[in-house]
Order: C-alpha cells, then sequence, then structure tokens
C-alpha cells in the first residue's frame, strides 16, 4: 500500500505539472484564437501552394504535440485511478482481515474464558472429592498385602487342620468398632453430592480407642493421603471372608501381617489424611476388598 501511494503521488506531480502547461497552452490559444500567424507563415512562402502547404504543416505539427500532451494526460489520470483503486482494494482487505481477527480473538478469549471455568470446576470437584478415595496405585498395593494376608490365614488354618475358631460374640459376627455416635451414613450424600461407603462415628472424648470388629488378619496399616492413618483387616466369619476399613486414625498399634482378636485395640480415633473433623471411618466389605464395589453398609450388620 506504501508503495501504491509513493507510486500514485509521482502521477499526481505529473497530472499537475501537465495541467499547468495545458493552462498555460489554453491561455496562449485563448489570445491568438489557436491561428497560426499567417502573415509570418506567408512571408517565408515562395507561392500561394507553398502558403497552403505551411499552413497545414503548422496546424499538424501544433495539433499532433496537443494531442500527444492530452493523451499522456489521459493515461496519467487512468493510472492514477487504478492506483488508486488498488490502495482502497488492500484497504479494504485490510481492514476485513482486521474484523477477522477480531472475531478470532474475541472466539479465543471465549475459549479461555471456558477454559478457565472449566478448571476451576476440576479444582473445585477435586477439593470436595471424596475423602475416603483410594489412588489406583494405592488400590494395587492393598491388593498385594490382602493376597498376602489371605495366604497366611490359609497357612494357619491348614496347620491348625481346622476352620478358624469364631471367638464368642456379645451380639452378631461383628462388634462396634468404637463408641460415640454415628455421624454419617451409608450411601449417596446430598452434601458432598457423591456415594459414601462406609459410616462415620464421631469422636466424643480426648482419646477415643478403636478395636478390631472381630478376628483377623491386618491386611495393611499405613499413613495413606487420603484415609489418613489406617489399618485393613481380613476376616473369615463362618466361611465368609470379609475386609473391615478403620481410617483417620489418630494413631495405630498393629502392623501388617499381624493378628488380630474381636475386641483388640488398633488405635485411637483421629483427624488424619483427607478428614473434616475428628471422626472414625469405617468401612465394612464382604468379600475380599474391592473398593467401593465391595463395600457394605455396617449398620446392615452391626448395632450401633
Amino acid at each position: 500500500m506504501e508503495k501504491l501511494k509513493s507510486e500514485v503521488d509521482v502521477v499526481k506531480k505529473r497530472i499537475e505539472k501537465r495541467n499547468e502547461l495545458l493552462k498555460k497552452r489554453a491561455r496562449v490559444l485563448q489570445e491568438n484564437g489557436g491561428s497560426v500567424d499567417y502573415i509570418d507563415v506567408l512571408l517565408g512562402s515562395e507561392s500561394f501552394g507553398d502558403f497552403i502547404s505551411r499552413v497545414s504543416a503548422v496546424s499538424t505539427i501544433v495539433g499532433g504535440a496537443d494531442r500527444d500532451l492530452l493523451m499522456q494526460h489521459e493515461a496519467d489520470k487512468k493510472a492514477k485511478e487504478e492506483k488508486e483503486t488498488k490502495v482502497q482494494n488492500k484497504l479494504t482487505g485490510v481492514n476485513q482481515a482486521l474484523e477477522e481477527l477480531k472475531n478470532l480473538r474475541a472466539q479465543l478469549q471465549k475459549q479461555v474464558d471456558e477454559k478457565n471455568l472449566l478448571m476451576q470446576t476440576l479444582k473445585d470437584q477435586e477439593k470436595e472429592f471424596n475423602e475416603e478415595a483410594v489412588g489406583l496405585e494405592e488400590q494395587a498395593s492393598i491388593l498385594a498385602d490382602q493376597k498376602n494376608a489371605a495366604q497366611a490365614q490359609q497357612q494357619e488354618i491348614e496347620k491348625a487342620g481346622a476352620t478358624e475358631e469364631v471367638p464368642p460374640v456379645t451380639s452378631g459376627s461383628f462388634m462396634r468398632p468404637a463408641k460415640g455416635p454415628v455421624t454419617s451414613h451409608f450411601g449417596y450424600r446430598e452434601t458432598f453430592e457423591r456415594g459414601h461407603y462406609g459410616i462415620d462415628i464421631g469422636k466424643r472424648g480426648e482419646s477415643v480407642p478403636v478395636v478390631a470388629a472381630a478376628s483377623g488378619k491386618v491386611i495393611r496399616a499405613y499413613h495413606s493421603s487420603s484415609f489418613g492413618n489406617a489399618v485393613f483387616i481380613r476376616h473369615n466369619v463362618e466361611g465368609q471372608t470379609w475386609v473391615t476399613v478403620y481410617a483417620h486414625l489418630e494413631s495405630y498399634s498393629v502392623s501388617s501381617g499381624q493378628s488380630i482378636n474381636k475386641g483388640q485395640q488398633l488405635g485411637y480415633i483421629g483427624n488424619t489424611g483427607r478428614s473434616f473433623g475428628a471422626h472414625l471411618h469405617f468401612e465394612l466389605h464382604k468379600g475380599d476388598w474391592k473398593g467401593k464395589s465391595s463395600a457394605v453398609n455396617p449398620e446392615s450388620y452391626i448395632k450401633f
């Protein structure tokens, strides 16, 4: 566009100079009527026929020069218009491109806003994630420890030559793991808009002990980023395999692979891991532990 504008300026200057020349030419023609000085021509003529020839030649020369001048003038004017049209077309194209760029920027900003909203939503969801959630790597580790505990239990049963004796119980196959009120039940919780795969027992007292709900073998006793201090116990109750989970413990006093009796203390209620207040998160799984899919409602088997 700058190059075309420079070319237009050059043509304009030529047109302006030629306009001055044409104005002078017009004034000359206006002053003498456009006629030739016949006396000078006649004085230089040898005959009337020569006079006629001279007049014709002078008129042709003068007329031709004017025509060439006018033709150049028209050509420059046409070139000027064409270049100005090109400039205008390019300017129109640039404006269209700018408008498209504005639209693209608006679309990009909209996408950025949507992305930011999505990221914020994901952050909010992550913040409210189930405090009892267990990662895949952690699940694999628990399953491996559970397998080892099952094999150890089987070896003990085979060594004893009989099915493991169920210790005497006061009520049912399982007992309460800790004293205190049930503060959150099994199932869907509207507050968090997700499932709860155990029950929560609130802490009432400075140090509230947690005991094994039934006899069994400790699958795992460890610290989890979600469960906090947690203990998993595998039970064999009348031939049925069960797994109990005790989470958010302040501390635990058992270790992986250890045999434990019903009612034996394994730790204290605490507020470790992803927990919102001191409580015991207690889960009961029918069969081997398979995450939330094997969880059952503890209140269906234990009187709280």
